[in-house]
């Protein structure tokens, strides 16, 4: 069995590599099914899959991850997590003003609900 220590920060790293490749392939195909009605539809179209793409991304790899090292892991915990810390995020940034430097608001959607995954999840 692997330490604590060890899990965590492995948990960590591939959640992170998952939550921003499937970020990228939500804000594309957003962006793509956006694409069709023009306008700022597509602007919005792309935010969401880019949020959809952060939570499933994030919550997938923990999950296949945890199932690789025969952890027993609730896929709902994981995923409860992740949409109450991405929607904690967003709702926390217009009185932090994250809004206002989009490039900060995105790390902080990437970084955030990984750290809070990897302390909340136990080995």
């Amino acid at each position: 069995m692997i330490s604590r220590l060890k899990f965590r920060f492995k948990i960590l790293l591939i959640s992170l590599i998952g939550e921003i490749l499937f970020a990228t392939l939500g804000y594309a195909l957003g962006i793509l099914f956006g694409y069709t009605f023009g306008g700022m539809v597509e602007l919005a179209f792309g935010i969401v899959g880019l949020i959809l793409g952060l939570i499933i991304g994030n919550s997938l790899s923990a999950i296949a991850f945890a199932k690789r090292k025969s952890i027993k892991i609730a896929p709902w915990f994981v995923l409860i997590i992740n949409i109450s810390t991405v929607l904690s995020i967003l709702i926390l940034s217009e009185p932090l003003r994250l809004n206002q430097n989009t490039y900060l608001l995105l790390l902080v959607l990437i970084v955030i609900p990984t750290i809070v995954q990897a302390i909340f999840l136990k080995v």
